[in-house]
């Protein structure tokens, strides 16, 4: 591929001066190769680098545990979608239904975690140290939640903590009686950049159809969406068919001194029991992240029959979603030594897992605004 953008690209540089004739990541269907810069529309070689952003797309590579991520430096990962399906009915792990003992560690090709992102970079933003909002489960299944991303002020390590409880927050804002902490580390934050807090003490469990209500706390200010009107939602902004999230607030202090409105930005790691649907897509919404499909479904290319399970050549996001769960594989080191060109080229190989069909590219722009691209491949 070829990817090129007027105003500029970031990328991961090498600057040992050799190209790598070895993946430099992978997932277990795709494996990426270091590329190449180039300053002007195929001409002008700045040097080599890694391309960071992310690759969409679908696999007939049959689903299986060993076709997790691999380890190497992104920040982004591929997550479990909207497509299989699970139920809360059977702990069997193999039959293909998210059991109430079935999670990450007990059965992974029965349960793919999902991530719900929530984070618009061209927002008004706004700061405090806790962010307090509720989310709901759909009536299309249970969810548990496992862990929480959040969106730093600073980069460092940063004392982070997490509260909850059932229902809603309002009455009990500057009240910690009412809430139970599930999660207190020292993390390591990135400025204006999703990070992961890592796994909470334990799943929060929100029953079909009911609300939870947390608050995240941490010590030196996370960002948020600020809402100037005044009025608290009571309608969610955001949401992907089995989670909706609902505007919240900000707080200066641990539970005191309220700081205004605001919509929270982060992710919501979570299992859900909700069997796989077309209409269970992301939502529209002010969402730079997305739900997408993780490598745990069992698609084949020996069948076109929508609702087989097998995810046929002439099947896909429109023919047939509920077969074709979309997966992405994200390439990002926010703390890696940057480079930037206008142009980046390099090679994607499908491993022997199976076929693979690339449907779009996300990039790591120099420059915030609108920006003439184009992609040759």
């Amino acid at each position: 591929f070829y990817v090129w953008c007027k105003k500029g690209l970031l990328y991961t540089k090498n600057d040992d001066g050799e190209r790598g004739s070895a993946p430099f990541d992978g997932d277990g269907l795709l494996a990426i190769y270091e590329g190449i810069g180039t300053k002007k529309l195929f001409q002008e070689v700045t040097g080599n680098g890694e391309f960071n952003g992310g690759i969409n797309y679908f696999s007939s590579a049959p689903g299986s545990p060993t076709l997790s991520p691999a380890s190497g430096p992104t920040t982004g990962r591929p997550t479990g979608g909207p497509a299989c399906a699970p139920s809360s009915d059977s702990d069997q792990c193999g039959d293909g239904e998210c059991g109430s003992d079935e999670g990450r560690d007990a059965c992974p090709s029965d349960c793919p975690e999902r991530i719900f992102v929530t984070f618009d970079a061209d927002a008004h933003r706004g700061h405090s140290k806790g962010q307090m909002f509720s989310v709901a489960a759909t009536t299309a299944g249970d969810v548990r939640i496992t862990s929480l991303d959040v969106v730093g002020k600073k980069d460092g390590d940063e004392e982070c903590a997490v509260y909850t409880r059932p229902g809603g927050y309002e009455g009990y804002e500057e009240d910690d009686g009412y809430w139970e902490l599930v999660f207190d580390q020292t993390v390591a934050v990135e400025k204006e950049v999703p990070s992961s807090l890592g796994d909470l003490d334990r799943e929060v469990a929100i029953p079909a159809g009911s609300t939870q209500s947390f608050y995240v706390w941490c010590k030196k200010g996370l960002l948020y969406t600020k809402n100037d009107d005044g009025e608290r939602g009571s309608a969610p902004f955001d949401g992907d068919g089995l989670l909706a999230i609902y505007e919240g607030i900000g707080t200066k202090k641990l539970f005191q001194e309220v700081t205004g409105n605001g919509e929270f930005n982060g992710g919501i790691n979570y299992f859900s029991s909700a069997p796989g649907s077309p209409t269970l897509s992301p939502a529209s919404g002010p969402t730079t992240g997305r739900p997408t499909g993780g490598p745990a479904c069992a698609p084949s290319s020996d069948s076109d029959q929508c609702g087989d399970g097998e995810c046929g050549s002439d099947e896909g996001r429109d023919a047939c979603p509920s077969d074709c769960p979309e997966r992405i594989f994200v390439t990002f080191d926010a703390d890696a030594h940057r480079g930037h060109s206008k142009g980046q080229m390099f090679s994607v190989a499908a491993t022997t897992a199976g076929d693979v069909r690339i449907t779009s590219l996300d990039v790591v722009g120099k420059k915030d605004g609108k920006e003439e691209c184009a992609v040759y491949t």
